[in-house]
């Protein structure tokens, strides 16, 4: 099982990470390693994301 992040996705990630950083980086880390902690989750669990509405492929899946 691949995990690929879109680049769209990245950047927003990037993005609001460094907003929360500028409060609070502890905060910031933790959130990042969530969010790639719950992505590499589809590694073990490949069909626990939702199927992508607008490609409505099996293979790609999405997590929120």
């Amino acid at each position: 099982m691949k995990v690929a992040w879109s680049y769209v996705a990245l950047g927003n990630l990037i993005e609001k990470n460094k907003y929360i950083a500028s409060e609070n980086p502890e905060a910031a880390r933790k959130v990042i390693n969530d969010i790639f902690e719950a992505g590499n989750k589809i590694k073990a669990f490949p069909e626990k994301g939702r199927i992508v509405p607008e490609l409505r492929r099996k293979n790609v899946r999405e997590v929120f």
